[in-house]
């Protein structure tokens, strides 16, 4: 009797876990296959974060945009509501009243929509950590991608206990870099113009893009004056 009990118990349990995964293909829809319910989880996404000051999000508003899932040629044709955390590397779906945070490591693209009618591209790559990241492309070619990756950073507190101001939470901030993305190879466009060209001259992949950022005198800090000067030398080509 007591096996019974328990094995009636299990497939109670696994009914459920089964309902629940069939409910999020359901809302999700059927490109989203569910392979166990770690993959996507119902969330009850907060703004205010109480552990410290300072927004996680890339965007600051649920966006309209679609997905392109690993392993798949064509986006999703439903469209989401879309938020990414960039404290959590996670990306946060909502569709109706309901939320779900969705894995990096499923994703392989995101198209997302603004309100002037311009869209922004994503796309996940992983690092040497074996940790997917998100880099909005600002130029993509036949030769080379300009992309931009946006990280979380947590500083110290800015709290004074002697005149009892500033916040007893620590800072959250964005930090933005640059990178190049040619021949399958990712390298990082420092904010000092003279640190990438002494790190990159002698790199063959790199040599025409080091040898006119030298010439025009780019400044990296400015990640449109970088997009334009690889478009000037594009155009050149």
């Amino acid at each position: 009797m007591k096996r019974c009990t328990l094995l009636i118990c299990f497939f109670l349990a696994y009914g459920t876990t089964y309902n629940q995964a069939n409910d999020y293909v359901k809302i999700l829809g059927t490109d989203l296959q569910v392979g166990n319910l770690k993959d996507y989880g119902l969330s009850s996404f907060e703004r205010k974060e109480p552990t410290f000051s300072g927004s996680p999000l890339l965007w600051g508003e649920w966006t309209p945009g679609s997905l392109k899932l690993k392993g798949k040629k064509e986006f999703i044709q439903k469209e989401y509501h879309i938020i990414y955390d960039c404290f959590r590397k996670l990306l946060y779906l909502k569709l109706d009243e309901s939320e779900y945070n969705v894995n990096l490591e499923m994703v392989d693209s995101i198209l997302l929509g603004t309100t002037n009618g311009l869209s922004r591209n994503f796309v996940t790559l992983r690092n040497n950590k074996g940790i997917n990241d998100l880099y909005e492309i600002l130029l993509d070619s036949e030769t080379l991608s300009l992309l931009l990756k946006t990280e979380a950073y947590i500083g110290s507190q800015s709290y004074s206990p002697a005149f009892d101001i500033g916040s007893k939470k620590p800072k959250l901030s964005l930090k933005e870099s640059l990178y190049l993305s040619r021949n399958g190879e990712l390298y990082e466009l420092t904010k000092r113009r003279k640190a990438f060209i002494d790190k990159y001259e002698k790199t063959e992949e790199l040599e025409d893009i080091v040898s006119y950022f030298k010439e025009k005198k780019v400044n990296f800090k400015k990640s449109e004056d970088v997009r334009s000067a690889l478009l000037e030398l594009e155009y050149e080509d």
